[in-house]
């Protein structure tokens, strides 16, 4: 990416301060939101007259016992060439949005080391995202105020344009095109969602940030973060209102039907479906009617109403079928499951999510396939077959903790403890009411009813 005017002026001034401070301590923080633009700043800030040495934080060591600035001396002294000042890049990968406990930890460290960094006697300079210089202003601030300047890096619209297409691309797998929040893990989720939000404070174009903010509710939605994927998805439906894009508006009301089917708000989830709906037809979004309807079949098999429920999921095969979208399809077969078991036909019920579980595994949907093996293991427990469902849960368990799926990892630890609780003479047996206390927890923290309903029905 080529740097402006602007940008390159101000990175003349970053290298004229460290060449005056020369072999001794001086804190710099470069301030820059945009991960593509990022390199372009190191490379030319590096192209000076100093011997700039970079260090990654994603190289860190963070499970041994090295502390942050220790092992940035050990990178200085192993250099092969002679060090004049040293770039700080990915400090937040230590930063977790969601993880209040490793943020205070990384900032305090540093804060309280902060005399370590100093007797490096090199001018250190930290490039880093506003939100992750922020936490480091709030957090450890006898370290920040050790600065000896702050460069801010502004993307202009080019390059603006530039880091939204390529954070695009990041969003869905790069063959299937399978959305990133059904395959990441939560790490990589929380990734994801820093370098968002830095883009959506830089953009300004109405277009560019409902769609940012769409991604933003996708990735809060998936994390289990239900009240603020809320408000994202509706700044996002807000600003597709007032530029008239009904599509996006109608992918909006679907996945806030979604939160509140999760919370078990049935007459509010199903309001928002039919407007998504609604809307669907209007514009003849084939894909997007067939989902509509297979999200309320789940909320009329889910209410006992199993007509209106096969009505809709055959709707839906059939739309999903003739246009050939294979995700879609296993989702209607793996749904269409259910009304199967709900009249004790195990046999077809097995036979439909065999068949959704092989086209999940080929499109690699870890969501899906997490969700259909709690399903077969529900098969399995009903047929009285306990071991084969305890090991198909626990294979579940162990993907929706990977993605980070705190809906999912609630549902399937109440399965797992009601099953253990079932089997005396199985080793887990003791744990069953560790699941139970767990699915709890989550269920409190993010209001899920129909959990919480099921909990104490079995404490009576």
């Amino acid at each position: 990416m080529t740097l402006n005017p602007d940008q390159q002026n101000l990175i003349k001034r970053l290298q004229r301060h460290v060449q005056r401070t020369g072999h001794n301590y001086s804190l710099y923080f470069a301030e820059c939101n945009l991960p593509t633009l990022r390199p372009a700043l190191l490379e030319a800030f590096s192209a000076g007259e100093a011997n700039v040495l970079t260090v990654s934080i994603k190289d860190y060591p963070s499970e041994g016992k090295l502390h942050i600035d220790n092992w940035i001396g050990e990178c200085i002294r192993e250099s092969e060439t002679p060090v004049d000042a040293v770039s700080i890049i990915d400090l937040e990968v230590l930063l977790p949005i969601f993880s209040e406990k490793t943020i205070i930890a990384t900032v305090s460290e540093i804060n309280w080391r902060r005399s370590s960094y100093q007797a490096l006697g090199l001018p250190l300079v930290f490039w880093l995202p506003s939100y992750a210089l922020q936490l480091l202003a709030k957090h450890a601030s006898d370290f920040y105020d050790w600065y000896t300047d702050v460069f801010v890096f502004e993307g202009d619209e080019r390059q603006l344009k530039v880091a939204q297409i390529e954070q695009r691309k990041t969003l869905v797998h790069p063959k299937t095109k399978i959305p990133a929040k059904q395959y990441q893990d939560k790490d990589k989720k929380q990734q994801e969602l820093r370098r968002l939000k830095a883009l959506l404070s830089e953009t300004q174009r109405l277009a560019d940030r409902a769609y940012l903010e769409y991604e933003i509710g996708q990735l809060l939605y998936s994390l289990g973060e239900y009240s603020e994927a809320l408000v994202h998805y509706e700044r996002s439906k807000a600003i597709n209102k007032n530029i008239g894009n009904k599509q996006a508006i109608s992918a909006i009301l679907n996945n806030v039907a979604l939160i509140y089917d999760q919370q078990g708000y049935y007459d509010e989830a199903l309001e928002n479906y039919q407007l998504s709906l609604e809307i669907k037809n209007e514009i003849d979004d084939k894909e997007g009617i067939a989902t509509t309807l297979n999200n309320m079949a789940l909320i009329y098999h889910a209410q006992g109403n199993y007509d209106s429920a096969l009505k809709n999921y055959q709707r839906s095969l059939k739309i999903d079928e003739s246009i050939d979208n294979k995700s879609g399809v296993a989702v209607s077969l793996n749904n269409i499951s259910h009304i199967y078991n709900a009249q004790k036909d195990y046999e077809n019920a097995l036979d439909y999510l065999e068949r959704s579980l092989k086209i999940l595994e080929k499109n690699n949907d870890k969501t899906g396939l997490a969700a259909t093996l709690n399903n077969i293991a529900g098969i399995h427990y009903r047929q009285g077959d306990y071991p084969r469902a305890f090991e198909v849960l626990k294979r579940s368990l162990q993907i929706r903790e990977n993605l980070g799926d705190k809906a999912g990892i609630a549902n399937t630890s109440v399965n797992l403890g009601v099953l253990l609780s079932q089997m005396p003479n199985h080793p887990e047996h003791p744990l069953a009411e560790q699941y139970f206390q767990h699915a709890k927890e989550l269920a409190q923290e993010m209001v899920l009813h129909q959990v919480l309903e099921d909990l104490k029905a079995m404490e009576r």
